[in-house]
């Protein structure tokens, strides 16, 4: 997708056996950068999702990360520069600490490095105090996240509020078959329809909805607010204009 958007890119993260192999073949014959860490024994594991009425997801095991594996990668996050951004997706594979978000993000915190994170429940609420630029739940997500259902947009917007509240900076939500929406570090509110939706997302009382694309985002400046929670030490300032240029995906 970065490729696509002509954005830099390089992918970071742990391969193993034929399937990480193949992993990175792919990405190579489209043209993707990738700085993978091999990992001497195991496989990259291969996932299956059956769909139906519901949603049935068998997963492999992966590969076992050893400590040496795990310092590589802390050595390939260190070259990190000011005004790089780093993804952090995915779950956490079994063999890694369960706060390894945490631990990259709190290495990382007050170098001018942006953070996205995809990640669920625990997982990303211990990163919130880091301020990553951009969290991005799902609605089911969003409910555990804040231990409720969101019945309408207005609550919606509620709890990504309660997320900037702990720290997040932008949150953007994925809405499924209706869309998303982006409730930005600045109070904004955006909507956008999937292409072949029809649109039925109704606006937030006294809200302009627009679409807002991922250039546009990267292309704002974006303005550090204070949060309700407690920060770590020398919490940085952030400031992001221009144009997106690099950025470091770890999965």
């Amino acid at each position: 997708m970065l490729r696509n958007l002509g954005v830099e890119s390089m992918a970071l993260g742990f391969v193993a056996g034929s399937t990480g192999e193949s992993i990175t073949r792919f990405l190579q014959e489209k043209g993707c950068r990738t700085d993978f860490i091999t990992l001497p024994e195991g496989m990259s594991r291969i996932n299956v999702k059956l769909k139906s009425e519901q949603e049935t997801e068998i997963n492999g095991q992966g590969p076992y990360i050893t400590e040496d594996a795990i310092q590589a990668l802390y050595e390939k996050l260190d070259k990190l520069k000011i005004g790089d951004v780093l993804v952090l997706g995915g779950s956490i594979p079994h063999t890694l600490p369960s706060d390894m978000y945490e631990r990259i993000l709190a290495r990382l915190y007050g170098r001018g490095i942006s953070t996205a994170v995809d990640a669920t429940g625990e997982l990303l609420l211990r990163v919130l105090k880091y301020h990553p630029f951009l969290i991005k739940p799902n609605e089911t997500e969003l409910a555990e996240l804040c231990c409720r259902v969101p019945q309408s947009d207005e609550e919606l917007v509620c709890c990504a509020r309660e997320l900037q509240a702990q720290g997040a900076r932008n949150v953007l939500l994925s809405l499924a078959e209706r869309g998303g929406m982006l409730v930005t570090e600045q109070g904004e509110i955006h909507g956008s329809m999937p292409p072949t939706a029809k649109p039925s997302i109704p606006s937030v009382p006294g809200t302009p909805w627009s679409p807002v694309s991922w250039q546009d985002l990267c292309s704002a400046e974006i303005i550090t607010k204070p949060s309700a929670r407690a920060l770590p030490p020398e919490a940085p300032p952030h400031s992001v204009s221009g144009s997106l240029t690099k950025c470091w995906c770890v999965s």
